[in-house]
């Protein structure tokens, strides 16, 4: 079986990302704060021998808001995962990444939790039937780490869209993404530019 393990805690996977870096059955793709502890996770660490292009890291910087984040789960993860069509998606899922957690300094809202789970379940429900496991990582900020695991919980339950979405632009506008309301950092796009071209997307 082929794993995707997406991990948005707001501090990089190293540990997990180390344990699978040789691995090609094993697809991990991390959103986190960079520069930040621990140091790691920059987009060019793809994986290495066999696992090298198995591993995607997306290394935002401060402020960063969920237009980029779901550019790149609509424009980058959607179509490697059509590729790597795995059986079982798990989620590492940190809430630190919240505007109001004082250990990072991303600008995420519990609505986007919501958002970047609707779009997890829809790979989900494409790839592997609805096989999907969510592990509760950090978020240190109690208010906000409550209502954010709520709204991913919600985001999990949407399955009768799904047959109605054929295509990215299906996706966004159930999301009610508006083009102009994508990326909005500079410096991620050019990550993400640069991500599209290592990853051929």
């Amino acid at each position: 079986e082929r794993i995707a393990i997406l991990d948005f805690d707001a501090h990089h996977g190293n540990g997990t990302q180390e344990i699978f870096y040789d691995d090609n059955s094993i697809f991990y793709i991390s959103f986190h704060q960079y520069p930040h502890y621990p140091g790691s996770g920059y987009y060019d660490e793809i994986g290495r021998g066999k696992g090298e292009g198995f591993n995607l890291n997306f290394p935002f910087i401060p402020y960063t808001r969920d237009p980029d984040y779901l550019t790149a789960m609509i424009d980058i993860i959607i179509p490697i995962m059509e590729r790597f069509d795995p059986g079982l998606i798990l989620v590492s899922a940190g809430y630190d990444s919240h505007f109001s957690d004082s250990l990072s300094s991303l600008g995420l809202v519990e609505e986007s939790y919501y958002k970047i789970m609707y779009i997890i379940s829809y790979l989900s429900y494409k790839h592997c039937q609805g096989r999907t496991g969510i592990l509760l990582e950090g978020g240190y900020e109690y208010n906000s780490t409550a209502k954010s695991v709520l709204e991913t919980i919600r985001g999990c339950f949407n399955k009768g869209d799904f047959p109605d979405i054929n295509n990215s632009i299906d996706l966004e506008n159930k999301l009610e993404i508006d083009e102009s309301f994508k990326i909005q950092k500079v410096k991620n796009m050019e990550i993400l530019n640069s991500i599209r071209e290592i990853f051929k997307v």
